[in-house]
């Protein structure tokens, strides 16, 4: 590995594919099945390339602003998610010209009970991953049917 420290600037420059923060906690809200907003914490990675290869980086806090004005205050949302991608990108225009976001939380989902007229709840592992480029959104919801 060379030493970062010992190097000039030109010769440490370089493009970047992700650059950003990890592991954020943050609450989402979610519309419930009957229509009612639940909120849950949530883990969330916000990033965005750094394509000019002489700059010195990108503005972290501005990708985390950006984050707690629209997750705790908005349903969660493809159109949330591509609201809050598009202000990382107007926040950083000079710099980027992709982002990406990746959610983690747990959805509380009551579910009824396999031999009586009871019900309980039950835990789901979701992952939400949403990238803009220019102009083209994409979205990807993954869970896990546990038994």
């Amino acid at each position: 590995m060379p030493d970062i420290a010992a190097a000039t600037a030109l010769d440490a420059a370089a493009r970047l594919d992700w650059v950003g923060m990890d592991e954020i906690a943050i609450p989402v809200r979610l519309l419930g099945e009957d229509g009612t907003i639940m909120q849950t914490p949530a883990r969330v990675t916000a990033q965005v390339n750094l394509k000019d290869a002489s700059a010195r980086g990108i503005h972290m806090s501005r990708l985390y602003l950006h984050l707690d004005k629209h997750l705790p205050g908005e349903a969660l949302s493809p159109c949330t998610l591509r609201r809050l991608l598009r202000d990382f990108l107007d926040s950083h225009a000079e710099l980027s010209d992709r982002a990406r976001i990746d959610i983690r939380f747990e959805q509380m989902i009551r579910r009824p009970a396999l031999a009586s007229d009871n019900s309980g709840w039950r835990s789901y592992p979701v992952r939400i991953t949403a990238t803009l480029h220019e102009s083209a959104f994409a979205f990807e919801l993954e869970t896990e049917a546990l038994y």
